[in-house]
C-alpha cells in the first residue's frame, strides 16, 4: 500500500523561513510543496506557510506577505524597535524567497493556475498583488473575507479600528496611531508603492 512521503528540499534559513518541503500523496501523482516564507514573529504571527498543489491543475494556497510591508506594519507603523536580523532582510526577502521555492520544486509563478486564499488575515493575501503580477492565476477567496482582501485601504481600516484591543492579543501598544497613519500615507511614494488589495475572480460561498 503506498503511503505519504516526504522530501526535504531546502531547510529553514534566516528567522525560521525559506524552508521548502514536498510531499507525494499515496495516489502517486498528487505533489504537495509547501514554502515558508518570512513574517515576523513575538510582535507579528510568525513564518507562513504556502502550500502548492499539483494536481489536475497547479494551485497555490496563500501568498505570505511582502518583506517590507511586514517591517513597516509591525514595526514602523507602530513605533516599536526592529530587531538587527529583521532590519537587514531585503525588502523583497519574501518575494525571493517564494521564488526560489518554487523553482526548487520545479515550478515557476506563470505555472499556477488558481490562487486560493484561506482567510483574510494579512499574512496570507498581501503578497497576492505580487503573484498574480508575476504570472496570471484567477484568485478564489471566501464572500466572507473579501471584504479585507478586495479593499485598498482594509489594512489602514483595521489597523486604525482594531490598535486598541491589539495589547489584548500580546501586541505591544501604540500611541498616536492616526498621526503615524496621517504621516506614512503623506509620503506618495509610499501610497504609490503598496498594493494593499487582491481582486477575486473566484467568490467561493460554500463553508
Amino acid at each position: 500500500m503506498s503511503q505519504l512521503t516526504e522530501k526535504k528540499l531546502k531547510p529553514n534559513a534566516v528567522l525560521d523561513s525559506g524552508q521548502v518541503r514536498q510531499f507525494v500523496l499515496p495516489d502517486g501523482k498528487t505533489r504537495i510543496t509547501q514554502i515558508t516564507t518570512f513574517c515576523p514573529d513575538v510582535i507579528g504571527p510568525g513564518p507562513t506557510n504556502l502550500y502548492l498543489i499539483d494536481d489536475d491543475a497547479l494551485i497555490l494556497l496563500d501568498t505570505g506577505i511582502p518583506t517590507q510591508l511586514a517591517k513597516d506594519f509591525f514595526y514602523v507603523w507602530r513605533n516599536q524597535p526592529m530587531p538587527p536580523d529583521v532590519q537587514k532582510l531585503r525588502p523583497d526577502h519574501s518575494e525571493q524567497e517564494f521564488v526560489e521555492g518554487l523553482e526548487i520544486a520545479g515550478y515557476s509563478p506563470r505555472d499556477i493556475d488558481l490562487l486560493v486564499i484561506s482567510h483574510g488575515h494579512l499574512d496570507h493575501f498581501l503578497m497576492g498583488d505580487t503573484i498574480v503580477n508575476m504570472g496570471n492565476p484567477r484568485v478564489a477567496a471566501h464572500v466572507v473575507d473579501t471584504p479585507d482582501i478586495c479593499n485598498p485601504w482594509g489594512l489602514i481600516h483595521m489597523w486604525l479600528s482594531r490598535h486598541h484591543i491589539l495589547p489584548a492579543t500580546g501586541m505591544p501598544g501604540t500611541a498616536n496611531v492616526r498621526d503615524r497613519a496621517m504621516e506614512y500615507l503623506g509620503k506618495k511614494s509610499v501610497t504609490e508603492s503598496l498594493h494593499f488589495s487582491l481582486q477575486v475572480d473566484v467568490p467561493i460561498i460554500r463553508d
